[in-house]
């Protein structure tokens, strides 16, 4: 018995050190970007996280005119780069709303964020919309933030947790119990 719990043991302990995200990417960008009557322009941070110099690439998908400035270099160990991503305004797409992706590539891993382009017209006395304010919560909003912790990883570290909770919970009820047989 007491060698297979070690096994066990031993063996949960490389899960949870291999399941711990070697990752070194953090992108920042609208959920929403609201394009008026002239050019929208913003930002998207990416973070190096890692322990080296990495070469990263940013490209967004969508069928108007985008431009990306710088579209790729590289970024230092522990910092950051801002790349500024253009759309253009075109009259054909007015009242229409897109879901584009925005991939960043970091040291050959992808992260994808879905990003909603609304093309409007601004009426006369209207003040321009915030890609920020939308005025409500929206069920689709929820979608898209959730997807991005939806990932076989995260499952797993669920799985762990629950598993640990379990073992918890147990280990206090086997306590509990030796405390009122003592009695």
């Amino acid at each position: 018995m007491g060698i297979c719990l070690k096994k066990l043991l031993a063996l949960a302990l490389i899960l949870v050190l291999f399941s711990v995200a070697s990752y070194a990417a953090f992108v920042e960008a609208p959920a929403t970007v609201v394009v008026n009557q002239e050019q929208k322009d913003f930002d998207v941070e990416i973070f190096n996280e890692g322990f080296g110099e990495e070469d990263f690439s940013v490209r967004l998908f969508g069928p108007f005119e985008i431009e990306v400035s710088p579209s790729s270099g590289t970024i230092r160990s522990e910092s950051a780069v801002t790349s500024t991503v253009s759309i253009a305004h075109d009259e054909s797409f007015v009242g229409n709303t897109f879901e584009t992706t925005l991939e960043v590539e970091l040291d050959g891993e992808t992260t994808s964020r879905k990003i909603r382009v609304m093309f409007k017209e601004i009426e006369e006395g209207e003040e321009p919309a915030s890609e920020n304010s939308t005025g409500f919560v929206s069920l689709a909003g929820f979608y898209g933030v959730a997807t991005e912790f939806l990932t076989v990883e995260n499952a797993f570290n669920f799985v762990l947790m629950a598993i640990a909770a379990i073992l918890l919970i147990a280990f206090i009820a086997r306590f509990i119990k030796r405390l009122e047989v003592r009695k």
